[in-house]
């Protein structure tokens, strides 16, 4: 995936998924003409994504985490989150689904999201997603806890 989260602040991010509510989702083989949510995150974050073929395993799904991870983004809760992070979400043999987190003044958060079928939308992160979330990611500067600073003692 060719992004540079670091680079771009979570109010930038949220105004590019915005600006993609309606587009339309798009599965195929071609980079250029394919438009799913990894494509929708790609694309709020300056870069392009990789078409994946649907099933991934494991490893794969491995793989993309740590992808969001190395560009720059860092883990945080939901109860962290603000508008413009990334919600990460395991959907089983289907793979990874990702959103921008979008709104959280409401009695639930909301995420802007491409579907399978649908085209670029905002919806309410309710049960049904949370209870597939599997990582939420920032590009904010997170601050340093006493329990990274053990960890860095201890490497050193």
């Amino acid at each position: 995936m060719s992004i540079q989260p670091a680079r771009i602040t979570r109010q930038t991010a949220l105004e590019a998924a915005r600006a993609l509510i309606g587009t339309t989702y798009a599965s195929t083989q071609d980079a250029e003409t394919s438009f799913n949510g990894w494509t929708l995150i790609a694309r709020c974050f300056g870069g392009k994504a990789l078409t994946f073929a649907p099933g991934w395993g494991p490893r794969e799904r491995s793989i993309a985490l740590n992808t969001f991870l190395g560009r720059g983004m860092a883990p945080i809760t939901l109860a962290q989150a603000k508008p413009g992070d990334v919600l990460v979400f395991n959907m089983g043999r289907d793979g990874f689904h990702a959103a921008i987190l979008s709104d959280v003044s409401g009695p639930e958060p909301k995420m802007i999201s491409c579907q399978h079928g649908r085209a670029v939308s905002e919806s309410w992160v309710g049960k049904f997603w949370t209870d597939k979330l599997v990582g939420v990611f920032t590009t904010a500067p997170r601050a340093s806890t006493a329990n990274d600073n053990a960890l860095t003692n201890e490497a050193a």
